[in-house]
């Protein structure tokens, strides 16, 4: 398993989902240990914090720009923007800019800042000062700071423990190779049939759109 499948419980609800159908027992705690290489050095995460190791020069015109950034009541409109708003030209330079490049595989300046919300920490002057020097410990901003993950199995072992759990099985190792929407039936690649009363389809909308169509029979 990689990124993307670790739990951050922070809603009540779920933890105590997640404690009745698999037991919280069954999770280890990590703390995060995250770092930025950059300028041929690594430094802690959230790079808007943690400018310790960098050359004197990059810490100048990130605090510079961050005292410096337009301060202008209007939304930002694009995630370029936003970052210019909210840490300034330094930080989008040295780190924001070529990281969401990287991840989101787009244009900065076509992408709504939408999403930021708990998932890009803010800062303030005397984090970004207080981040100049040698830290004490790992930093705890954000929302990851630390998280849960199966002390065995994988992710996977939450999804077997809710099958476990449900009136009907789950039936695996079959293709829907046909969907009826008038007899509300959906036909399977190994010559079974089910009826249904709601249908949730996670696969690719192309191949749901011609699953609609009868199977040719040649």
């Amino acid at each position: 398993d990689h990124t993307g499948h670790f739990l951050h419980i922070s809603d009540e609800h779920f933890k105590t989902f997640l404690n009745d159908t698999v037991g919280l027992t069954a999770f280890d705690t990590v703390q995060r240990r995250s770092a930025i290489y950059s300028q041929g050095v690594l430094t802690q995460y959230p790079f808007q914090m943690n400018l310790y190791g960098l050359p004197t020069s990059v810490m100048a015109e990130c605090i510079e720009g961050f005292v410096k950034r337009s301060q202008k009541s209007t939304e930002p409109q694009t995630f370029h923007q936003w970052v210019l708003k909210h840490f300034g030209k330094g930080f989008g330079k040295y780190f924001f800019f070529s990281y969401n490049k990287k991840i989101l595989a787009y244009d900065l300046k076509k992408v709504h800042p939408a999403w930021t919300g708990r998932f890009v920490p803010s800062t303030s002057l005397e984090s970004i000062i207080k981040g100049c020097s040698k830290p004490d410990a790992p930093s705890t901003a954000g929302y990851n700071s630390s998280f849960i993950y199966p002390k065995s199995g994988g992710i996977e072992c939450i999804i077997r423990a809710i099958g476990d759990k449900l009136l009907q099985p789950i039936q695996a190792g079959r293709d829907a190779i046909h969907i009826d929407p008038i007899t509300r039936t959906v036909h399977f690649s190994n010559g079974t049939k089910t009826t249904y009363k709601h249908l949730i389809s996670t696969i690719p909308l192309t191949r749901l759109l011609s699953s609609l169509h009868e199977p040719s029979s040649s």
